[in-house]
């Protein structure tokens, strides 16, 4: 048995020899893991912050504030249990998604080239962890990038004919309905994918019976964790909260600029010029990943155009998966779901190249990419987080010896209220970008009835957000901190404590 291991080891050395890269790239890159001991990302500590909400007992929507799907307020809620202020569960669930990506992203390139291209792929892996769509790791889009990886290699499977009894092809696709399900539960914006794979797969069908059993099949699996959350959530008596939260801030009140209620125009230029913007400044250039996922494109370029014929009709995936990622705010984190595009664009294309010349490119890409890492405020960002891990244990300290039960973020939530494994007391403990005013209103209320006894904000917000006034009457500031933060540069941390 152990020698038929070893044989099979031996024979896909590329694969295990890419996946330890993998890990080792996580281990280097995300703020999550142990090299790092904290994560400074302002979305991190927001969802593990409200984690721990709903592991104390609260009910998303209801008892706190939220705008994140149901299936995210649940895997948060588990991650807030571990150790290290919640950051050893999101780097578990990194390293499983991530290995899950590889492997899924390793079979579909041997299914459409039927080649072994690992190190290839783990090199534009490591192309992503210097890129601003990686950040400092543990994004939702990180975690379920696997089942949009899935997906993908699903559809290669159904349309090479795979699947080679109805039952099985059923499975195939009921279990890819139950994925679509869940993500959707998490963020509807990842199952793009899943409309333009059922969208695919009528064009490929051609016949309307086949197609209508295919599509029922998927409906079955992509009902379940939907119904689920609704009949647990009606039977809570937070349905009408969740669909609120969850739906209507999403679509209608998050920011001012950039909802459905501007014409769909406007929406487009918002989210283009984000990602040209983007890509005309240094520090993101490596953004171009999303125009690098339409890259599928290329499966029509001359040269290989006979050789990869049937796989051309993926583009359909690649746009309907790249257009969430840029519609809107276009955030840069949106983009790692075009990772697996991208990768099946870039390797299309050196497919067209000699051997020498596709070593050369992808060398001069991640050449490049380091440059860029190094030089920019990511990568300096990576080189302060001693300074803000000094920073944190200061205010731990300080909050610790007077065994305060609230705190208060102004602005956004940082990794102080993680790092004292605290469950925040009041609604609105940080600023979000959905229902913004709303949350203004209410953070002047705590700071007028000093409802927290400490408050925490990064200096230079202060006037932005309209709380000097009310925070200066009835706190007083006991510790401030210079540091570096990603997003901010630059900054200065306040420590504010409540007069009795």
């Amino acid at each position: 048995m152990m020698n038929g291991v070893l044989e099979k080891v031996k024979k896909n050395r590329s694969f295990f020899l890419g996946m330890g890269f993998i890990l080792l790239g996580l281990f280097l890159f995300s703020h999550n893991s142990p090299f790092y001991g904290i994560n400074e990302d302002f979305d991190i500590n927001i969802d593990i912050s409200a984690g721990r909400v709903t592991a104390s007992g609260k009910l998303p929507y209801l008892d706190y504030f939220t705008h994140r799907g149901p299936g995210s307020c649940l895997y948060v809620s588990l991650v807030s249990l571990f150790p290290g202020g919640g950051y050893v569960g999101l780097f578990l669930l990194e390293i499983i998604s991530v290995s899950l990506s590889y492997l899924m992203i390793h079979k579909t390139v041997m299914e459409i080239f039927q080649k072994d291209r690992s190190l290839y792929v783990t090199g534009l892996f490591y192309l992503w962890f210097l890129s601003d769509t990686f950040g400092l790791g543990g994004k939702c889009e990180e975690i379920w990038l696997c089942g949009i990886c899935f997906g993908l290699w699903s559809f290669c499977q159904l349309i090479h004919g795979k699947p080679k009894t109805q039952k099985k092809r059923f499975l195939l696709l009921f279990l890819n309905g139950l994925v679509s399900g869940g993500l959707f539960c998490i963020k509807f914006t990842f199952t793009g994918i899943y409309v333009g794979f059922l969208i695919a797969l009528l064009i490929h069908d051609k016949k309307i019976k086949p197609y209508l059993y295919d599509f029922c099949s998927f409906m079955a699996g992509m009902s379940i964790f939907p119904l689920l959350f609704s009949v647990i959530a009606a039977c809570l008596g937070c349905f009408g909260e969740m669909f609120h939260g969850y739906v209507i801030i999403n679509l209608f009140g998050y920011h001012d600029s950039n909802t459905i209620t501007n014409p769909l125009l406007q929406i487009l230029k918002n989210g283009i010029w984000s990602v040209l913007g983007g890509l005309l400044d240094s520090s993101t250039f490596i953004n171009a990943y999303a125009f690098l996922s339409l890259g599928i494109f290329l499966f029509c370029y001359a040269g290989i155009r006979k050789k990869l014929k049937d796989n051309s009709i993926l583009w359909i995936l690649a746009v309907f998966n790249f257009l969430p990622a840029i519609l809107g705010n276009g955030y840069a984190y949106y983009l790692t779901i075009t990772l697996p595009f991208g990768i099946l664009g870039i390797l299309s294309f050196l497919e067209t190249r000699k051997e020498k010349q596709q070593k050369a490119i992808l060398g001069y890409l991640l050449t490049l990419g380091v440059i860029i890492f190094m030089f920019t405020e990511r990568g300096i960002a990576y080189f302060q987080y001693r300074d803000n891990i000094a920073y944190v244990n200061d205010f731990v300290r300080e909050i610790k010896q007077s065994d305060a039960k609230s705190i208060l973020n102004i602005y956004m939530e940082t990794p102080i209220g993680n790092c004292l494994r605290k469950a925040p007391e009041v609604e609105y403990y940080c600023y979000l970008n959905a229902n913004p005013v709303e949350i203004k209103l209410a953070q002047i209320g705590y700071l007028q009835n000093k409802e927290t006894k400490y408050v925490i904000q990064i200096r230079d917000h202060v006037d932005e957000y309209i709380t000097d006034p009310y925070l200066k009457e009835n706190y007083d500031l006991c510790l401030e901190r210079k540091t570096y933060l990603y997003y901010e540069g630059d900054s200065v941390m306040q420590l504010w404590k409540r007069k009795e």
